[in-house]
């Protein structure tokens, strides 16, 4: 059946569709490059899910290739529910209610925000460096994770979805800390290729000769160190958290391929010369707690 494309309302409808189903970035680029042979960064440029859908579809759109992106889509998501919408003979749109419209707004947009600032595609290694001995930041990670904070913290939640205001309040609240407390200690340097990142400042290493204040200042370092790392794996149970709920309650296809996030520590000098992977995730009880029993420094 031919679609009438040039119907904005459709072309929103299957938008929309494109973004429950493929949930980031890296999920709508796998699509785009397996159906459609195209890459994602070059068609549809955006600075989140919702705007990169909306980039793929008015390219789609603008190369007359919108029908063969939803055939596509249709292949892979046979029975859903959009299909039905958009095939029916008298298109209908749903009635508008402004309310549900705001409330949707507020959480797609904190969802998007999770994805891009919190680099969720990226979890397993962006905690990579984090986790060194002497903990080691990719320069944009602080920001990012800064800006999140803010948008979170500003952020007039409707209170329909409280589990998942809690879980985005937390995650974004353990991220800010974990930038904060490793700022405290760091400095920026440049690799070979130019790229600038943070690193941990060994500032037990004293050129005078004091075993006493050399000892008291290691202590102090291996403490800073540990709650850098702790405040990493912290976050990666509130991401869990994060993602389990909007699974449940917004998208059940949300890092459904991925799977859960997962803190990797470096390899320490053991004999298997393996990196160690921590699954960490809240119990009930500590989820019921948070974010109230967090100390909130802003």
């Amino acid at each position: 059946m031919t679609i009438d494309w040039e119907d904005n309302t459709k072309r929103k409808v299957f938008r929309k569709a494109l973004q429950e189903v493929y949930p980031s970035g890296a999920a709508l680029a796998i699509f785009v490059d397996e159906e459609l042979g195209e890459n994602l960064e070059v068609v549809a440029g955006g600075t989140n899910l919702q705007s990169t859908a909306h980039e793929l579809v008015k390219w789609a759109r603008t190369q007359g290739k919108l029908d063969e992106v939803y055939q596509a889509f249709k292949r892979q998501n046979p029975k859903h529910s959009v299909i039905g919408q958009l095939e029916q003979e008298a298109f209908v749109p749903q009635p508008w209610d402004l309310s549900q419209q705001a409330r949707d707004l507020i959480y797609t947009s904190l969802i998007d925000s999770a994805v891009e600032y919190c680099h969720l595609s990226e979890w397993k290694h962006w905690t990579f460096g984090p986790l060194e001995p002497i903990p080691i930041w990719t320069y944009n990670l602080p920001q990012d994770f800064h800006t999140f904070r803010q948008k979170v913290f500003s952020t007039d939640f409707p209170g329909t979805l409280t589990e998942l205001e809690r879980a985005v309040k937390t995650l974004s609240i353990l991220l800010h800390k974990a930038a904060k407390v490793f700022q405290e200690n760091c400095q920026i340097k440049e690799d070979l290729n130019g790229n600038l990142y943070y690193v941990g400042v060994q500032f037990y290493k004293i050129p005078e000769w004091d075993t006493e204040k050399h000892s008291k200042l290691l202590q102090e370092f291996n403490e800073w160190v540990e709650a850098c790392h702790q405040l990493v794996i912290d976050a990666t149970r509130a991401a869990n958290w994060f993602r389990e709920v909007v699974r449940r309650d917004i998208n059940p296809m949300f890092f459904a391929a991925d799977g859960k996030f997962v803190a990797t520590y470096p390899w320490s000098g053991d004999v298997d010369l393996s990196h160690q992977y921590l699954l960490p995730e809240y119990t009930q009880d500590e989820k019921d707690s948070l974010p109230d029993s967090l100390p909130e420094d802003e």
